[in-house]
């Protein structure tokens, strides 16, 4: 009897892996992220939740605007938007932060599909879609424009090598459109021409550079960052507050290397939430280690690192480390996507690692899925806190009179690593009063010679939970000890 030949088993093709695990890429965005649907406002969400006439659409882009100290008109338009389609339902503005996300996992895939092989760049944006630091990123309705900015510069490095494989006069004006939506979008982007005239320079040779093409590349890369820069200029002359914009800036070399190794921790999943000499010292060395791994791995990891790098500086520069901040590393963390994933397939070249390869990689997927769930409980909690704390103060009923002041204390702004209540409560009692209070005070860091005024004033206090209280009199607000 002659026997059945043995069965070989097929390996799946690249092309197969590729799909598999863009198909867990997006599985998993979907997985994770969709429960936000079910979250309530957060912070200073509440601050868009209001009508707006079409008439105010051109205000969005006005540049001299006296109490304006961002300027994110894009973002402001989505919001307006929002309105319109969803009114106060927060679940449609979350489903749209989570479809700017989707376009920006798709988009990483489409742009480094064009530098790496198509399984290198599946893997890139498989580790880029559950990152841990995009929570607050895409869980909160307020850090949309992060999530725009990065989607608008993947979008013009996209632009960037079409325009390098065929140079055509749309290609060039994608470029530029897309820098300058990016621009428009959130700050941060001012670094998005520079990681790309760095990717010009490290990725052609100079043959390629030497040319009228180039010049007129890296001029679409420019002007709209020179557009920008003049804006700036010509609003802070004009009394704007958008030349003097957002920040506490810190120009000290000590202060930009803590907020530099804060925000680098954040980016390679660290939940730190301070850090000191010893801490600052090992991140610059793990930085010198990460750029030795990169200049083995070779000129698109080098690239993927600057991307990072660079996109990270104007943030060391202007905002100091915080708790809720790791939404600014949404950015940044296009480029560790692209480094960890060129790491893995190097590594898995070698055949004795496979095993080992595929096993770290499935659990670092692992890993930092769970990091998402983890801190999206935070967010979850700190809406509830929120939606707590409105309810039971629409549930009092009250009207205030003219000059009326509402007194606080207890509350709860930052839930571990989310914002729980705006620390401007103005528009968060507005949705819950048809008579909001004219002024508010709130007992933790007022003056003394706040407290207590003379007047008919209301008080309220609020429990850990977000829950609200109201009292009798200032002196029993003030020596509150819980109920």
């Amino acid at each position: 009897m002659i026997s059945a030949p043995a069965r070989q088993t097929q390996r799946p093709t690249s092309r197969q892996v590729e799909r598999g695990l863009l198909l867990a890429a997006v599985a998993l965005s979907l997985a994770l992220y969709l429960p936000t649907l079910g979250h309530w406002w957060n912070s200073e969400d509440v601050w868009q939740v209001a009508a707006k006439p079409w008439s105010a659409i051109p205000a969005m882009f006005d540049l001299a605007a006296p109490t304006r100290s961002f300027y994110r008109p894009l973002s402001w338009l989505v919001y307006f938007f929002n309105y319109k389609l969803f009114g106060d339902d927060p679940a449609g503005w979350h489903a749209v932060n989570l479809l700017w996300h989707l376009a920006t996992v798709a988009l990483l895939y489409l742009t480094f599909r064009r530098l790496t092989s198509g399984g290198v760049a599946a893997l890139a944006t498989l580790f880029f879609a559950v990152h841990p630091l995009h929570t607050g990123a895409v869980s909160w309705i307020s850090a949309l424009p992060d999530v725009q900015m990065t989607c608008f510069l993947l979008l013009a490095t996209w632009g960037w090598l079409r325009y390098r494989e065929r140079a055509t006069w749309p290609r060039l004006l994608l470029v530029t459109a897309s820098v300058s939506l990016a621009l428009l979008s959130k700050e941060p982007a001012v670094a998005g021409p520079v990681v790309l005239i760095a990717g010009d320079l490290l990725l052609h040779e100079r043959a390629v550079l030497r040319t009228r093409r180039t010049l007129l590349l890296w001029a679409a890369f420019l002007l709209p960052l020179l557009l920008y820069g003049l804006a700036r200029i010509v609003a802070a002359h004009s009394g704007g507050m958008l030349g003097n914009a957002s920040t506490s800036t810190q120009l000290r070399l000590t202060a930009v290397l803590y907020n530099y190794s804060f925000y680098f921790y954040l980016l390679l999943g660290v939940p730190v939430t301070q850090v000191d000499g010893w801490t600052v010292a090992l991140a610059l060395l793990l930085t010198l280690l990460l750029t030795a791994v990169c200049l083995w791995l070779g000129r698109v990891a080098c690239f993927a690192l600057l991307w990072s790098v660079l996109t990270l500086l104007p943030v060391s520069l202007t905002v100091q480390g915080g708790t809720i901040n790791d939404r600014y590393a949404y950015l940044p963390s296009v480029g560790l996507a692209i480094v960890l994933a060129l790491l893995f397939a190097r590594l898995y070249k070698w055949a004795r690692f496979r095993v080992v390869t595929l096993a770290v990689g499935a659990g670092l997927v692992l890993l930092m899925a769970v990091g998402v769930l983890w801190s999206d409980q935070d967010w979850a909690t700190a809406s509830r806190m929120q939606q707590r704390m409105l309810a039971d103060f629409s549930a009092l009923r009250l009207d205030f009179a003219p000059g009326q002041i509402a007194y606080f204390r207890g509350v709860p702004h930052i839930y571990r690593r989310a914002p729980a209540i705006s620390d401007k409560l103005q528009p968060l009692l507005r949705m819950g009063s048809a008579h909001p209070p004219e002024r508010i005070i709130e007992l933790e860091g007022s003056p003394a010679e706040k407290l207590c005024l003379a007047g008919s004033h209301r008080y309220f206090v609020a429990a850990p939970d977000g829950g609200l209280l109201q009292v009798a009199d200032c002196q029993t607000w003030l020596h509150w000890a819980g109920r």
